[in-house]
């Protein structure tokens, strides 16, 4: 395909973002080169702040990203925020000079993609629908050109605000970092993320799990500090090219999304693709519409009360064939359906209807 396109983050520096904000545009670049696009990746921050584009590793930057967000951040200094995003952008333009603009891990401001487009085509893939819905959201994701949504379930709050060009795109998982390794299962149930914003699932799965089963719990991540916590085996965060290991590690791996989310049906999240396609094994908080990316129960069990938490956790800890023969179907679904490569060629016809 012959266009030249641009993927914009919030930044694109690798120590900052040691996470999915970096690591899934990356993923998608290459996807991209695959198919013999023409694309590059910057961050928008990076250029606004620090005149730096591209992929960046380096330490100092990622201390002056941290530096600068904290001042600009201030409410009172949002305007020359904005004001720095808009030369931002228009050094990236000039720089990049792209047909199509895929806007990815960015809030939409409207001054941002108004600037956007008068140089380019934009697409908006909006990848933790509905979080973070304002009405500010909505007026800049009315500039783009073309609208993606992980969560089917807000396709309706798009639509309701006039923004007609949308479509149903979930996450999906890079066979390159996620996939299954041949060592020993040596954790019982793991859980990595952060609980913050999820509330819901730590009252009905993971409080409960940690009651019963104790240190055989292994959680890693972010604001797991709380008394109710502390019987489990409590580990700091890891860097996401260190998650497949952790995957194939553990004989449950536990999913959670965030509280806000699970009022859309079919609102999904990195580890729905990740776990699977690293050959791990299941247990999910309740996810309406799950049958838009995995079969219920056959290739994802999922939970809704302490009650099922338990009983589901004592009966896959017990039958390691039942274990297995499931997680293998979700890894052959996620490994046909849920690859970034997937997505990938999804975008490129995206592109073409532009």
């Amino acid at each position: 395909m012959n266009c030249n396109l641009l993927i914009l983050t919030g930044d694109s520096n690798m120590p900052l973002s040691g996470n999915h904000a970096i690591h899934f545009p990356y993923s998608l670049l290459n996807a991209f080169k695959s198919l013999d696009i023409k694309a590059n990746m910057t961050g928008l921050e990076d250029s606004a702040y620090l005149n730096s584009y591209g992929i960046s590793y380096s330490l100092i930057e990622a201390n002056l990203l941290k530096l600068s967000r904290f001042i600009f951040y201030i409410r009172k200094l949002r305007k020359l925020n904005y004001f720095l995003y808009k030369k931002g952008i228009n050094r990236i333009i000039k720089k990049f000079k792209p047909d199509f603009v895929l806007a990815i891990n960015i809030y939409p401001l409207k001054e941002v993609f108004k600037e956007i487009k008068k140089y380019s085509n934009l697409i908006f893939w909006s990848v933790d629908d509905p979080r973070f819905f304002s009405d500010e959201w909505f007026e800049g994701s009315c500039e783009a050109d073309f609208v993606l949504t992980q969560s089917f379930g807000s396709i309706k709050d798009y639509k309701e605000r006039g923004i007609t060009k949308i479509e149903f795109l979930p996450l999906a998982y890079d066979p390159r970092f996620f996939y299954p390794m041949k060592i020993k299962r040596d954790i019982d149930i793991l859980f990595v993320g952060n609980a913050k914003g999820r509330s819901v699932g730590f009252k009905n799965i993971i409080i409960p799990a940690i009651k019963k089963f104790k240190k055989r719990i292994t959680l890693v991540g972010w604001n797991l500090s709380n008394n109710e916590l502390s019987e489990a085996t409590i580990l700091p965060p890891v860097p996401w090219f260190k998650l497949n290991e952790l995957f194939n590690r553990a004989k449950i791996v536990i999913n959670i999304h965030v509280d806000k989310n699970l009022n859309a049906a079919g609102t999904f999240n990195y580890r729905d693709f990740e776990t699977p396609g690293s050959g791990a094994f299941i247990i999910s908080d309740h996810v309406e519409k799950m049958e838009l990316c995995y079969k219920p129960k056959d290739e994802i069990i999922m939970v809704d009360s302490p009650e099922e938490t338990i009983e589901s956790l004592n009966y896959y800890l017990n039958n390691e064939n039942e274990r297995i023969k499931i997680a293998n179907k979700a890894y052959l679904r996620a490994s046909k359906e849920h690859t970034i490569y997937h997505r990938a060629k999804f975008l490129k016809n995206i592109l073409k209807s532009i």
